[in-house]
């Protein structure tokens, strides 16, 4: 007997062959992306309203092996030039995988990978 598995993928307006462009406000509480679920790369081009917005990959569905790519698209500043967006692993309180600050030539993405325990 064969198995087929199926993956449903998030397809829209913001998102177009596995890369979402996500436009909304980034605010404390942030954005939870899920394998799966969101594209594989996910653009952040909204505005940032707290001085450390998140960006959460869920572990929910996430396999060994499987990778995130989170790149920052804004030129939006909000208080100081050490106002940032990090990458935290499950939850607002997972290890922080990476971070971008909004400035125009801080460093602008973050490459996530499943190791089957959580995103590093």
């Amino acid at each position: 007997m064969s198995v087929k598995a199926t993956v449903v993928i998030n397809q829209g307006a913001n998102t177009l062959s596995g890369v979402e462009v996500a436009t909304a406000l980034i605010g404390s509480a942030g954005v939870v992306i899920s394998k799966g679920y969101n594209g594989s790369t996910y653009i952040v081009a909204g505005t940032q309203t707290s001085s450390l917005s998140p960006v959460i990959l869920a572990l929910t569905n996430a396999s060994p092996g499987d990778q995130f790519l989170i790149r920052k698209y804004t030129t939006a500043v909000i208080g100081t030039g050490a106002s940032q967006v990090v990458v935290q692993s499950g939850s607002a309180a997972g290890a922080i995988i990476g971070a971008f600050q909004i400035g125009t030539a801080a460093p602008n993405e973050v490459l996530a990978t499943f190791d089957g325990v959580q995103w590093r």
